[in-house]
């Protein structure tokens, strides 16, 4: 009775961390789920809206936003900068 007790025991403990990580591993899908819809919601933007409200540079995008998935919150933080990328072989003037 006693090893019989120990196995469910031990097969109790292999579940319970089975089930934390299937249910951690959801959370991430749905996360890089939520970034690429909203990468693509940018890509869609005509070029002057692409910009966090308020921010530099300015545009239409909130910063911080919270979306319910699955009855699961997830805070959505937007940042948009402007980055110095320059014409391969052209002269940098990091006004770009």
């Amino acid at each position: 009775m006693t090893v019989l007790a120990l196995l469910l025991l031990g097969f109790a403990a292999t579940l319970a961390g089975s089930v934390r990580m299937q249910v951690l591993s959801r959370k991430k899908v749905v996360a890089e789920q939520l970034a690429t819809e909203r990468i693509e919601e940018v890509r869609n933007l005509p070029y002057d809206s692409v910009g966090v409200v308020s921010g530099n540079p300015p545009g239409t995008l909130l910063g911080t936003e919270t979306v319910a998935r699955s009855s699961i919150n997830y805070t959505v933080n937007t940042t948009v900068d402007y980055v110095d990328d320059p014409l391969p072989g052209g002269y940098q003037t990091y006004a770009n």
